[in-house]
Order: C-alpha cells, then sequence, then structure tokens
C-alpha cells in the first residue's frame, strides 16, 4: 500500500506540473525560463518518489516496510537479452521484528503472498532460517565454506559495487542462525528480526 501511495503521489507531482506550464505559456510565456527549472526539478522529484514507490515493492507488504536504507543496483541493456545486479538494505519496523520474535518461522507461513494489484513483486515462497542453503542459484566460495553476497548479485558475470558495512552485515545474517529468508521470481530477500533490516538481493 505504501508504494502505491508514493507512486500515485510522484504521478499526481507530474501531472500538476505539466498542467501549470501549459496555463502559465499562454498567459504569460515570459515566465517559461522559470517554470521550465520548475518542471525539471519536479520531474526529477516524481522520478525519485516513483522510483522509491518501486523499491518498497520488492519487500512483501506484511513486513510494512516504510524506510529504503541503501540501494546499489545497475542494469545492461534492455529487455530479454539485459541484465541487471541490485542489493538494497530497509528498516524492519520494530513491532513487526517483534512479531517475527515470537513467532519464528510460523509468522511467515501466514504471509500472504503478495499484495493485490501488484504481480509478481514482493511475492517469496518457501520461507526458511538461516543459514542459507546452498542450491543451483547460489553455492558456499570454494575457500572460505560461506555464502558470499557477491557471488550470488554477480552470478551472471555483472557485478555492482556494495558498501562494505552493508554486504558484511548482510553476510553475517546470510550465515548465522536467526534470520529467515526466501527465494522470489528474480532475488531473495532475506529478514534479520536482531538488526531490524530487510536485504533484497537479484540478479538477472
Amino acid at each position: 500500500m505504501t508504494a502505491l501511495l508514493v507512486l500515485g503521489l510522484g504521478l499526481a507531482i507530474l501531472a500538476a506540473l505539466a498542467i501549470g506550464v501549459v496555463v502559465a505559456f499562454v498567459k504569460a510565456p515570459r515566465t517559461m525560463l522559470a517554470l521550465s527549472a520548475v518542471l525539471a526539478l519536479g520531474m526529477v522529484s516524481a522520478w525519485e518518489l516513483m522510483l522509491l514507490a518501486h523499491h518498497l515493492g520488492h519487500p512483501p507488504g506484511a513486513l510494512d516496510v516504510t524506510r529504503r536504507l541503501y540501494v546499489s543496483e545497475e542494469s545492461w541493456g534492455f529487455g530479454p537479452g539485459g541484465n541487471e545486479a541490485g542489493f538494497l538494505a530497509y528498516a524492519l519496523p520494530e513491532s513487526t521484528a517483534r512479531q517475527i520474535d515470537v513467532e519464528g518461522l510460523a509468522w511467515f507461513d501466514r504471509l500472504r503472498d503478495g499484495r493485490r494489484g501488484e504481480g509478481w513483486r514482493g511475492r517469496f515462497g518457501d520461507w526458511q532460517r538461516t543459514p542459507v542453503v546452498a542450491d543451483r542459484r547460489w553455492q558456499p566460495d570454494p575457500s572460505s565454506g560461506r555464502m558470499e553476497v557477491l557471488d550470488y548479485v554477480c552470478a551472471y558475470g555483472f557485478c555492482i559495487d556494495i558498501d562494505q558495512g552493508q554486504l558484511r552485515a548482510a553476510e553475517d545474517a546470510v550465515n548465522s542462525p536467526g534470520s529467515y529468508y526466501a527465494h522470489g521470481r528474480i532475488g531473495l530477500i532475506l529478514i534479520v528480526p536482531r538488526t531490524r533490516r530487510v536485504y533484497f538481493l537479484y540478479n538477472g
């Protein structure tokens, strides 16, 4: 729901700016330079709001995530031949973290599969406790025996820079008991109640 509200706000800003520029052009052509600058700033703001809505659409709605803490992502090309990689960190609300601490895996068993009207994003299944189990999607590093986040994010040879502090925190959670994870259509989501963090890793 939060993601939809943010997206709606971004679209409303764009529409209001477009109408304002048209009206101003008809009534006062000399103000167009100033209005063009305002329009440019408004478009940047609207884009940022829509990007925020997109990012907030990744975690399941039941987590009540509203704060994006860190983003590193990049794409190469477009369409079926394109590639992408990303690492996002969010704040897990204290109330949600407490519920998960009390109920454990049972909380995730009750998790609704995605959010109405938002398609595949936010849908994850087969929730498990950490440490993450190796499978065809992610294998441990041969030298350390640990699951390395960059091995997952950069699985197809397209890599991104990730802040070392964020990387260490996610890898500690991935390789230690006490957290929960699940695979989605394009990525893996990791819930860490102890530090009140949510991580979304993807590649493609």
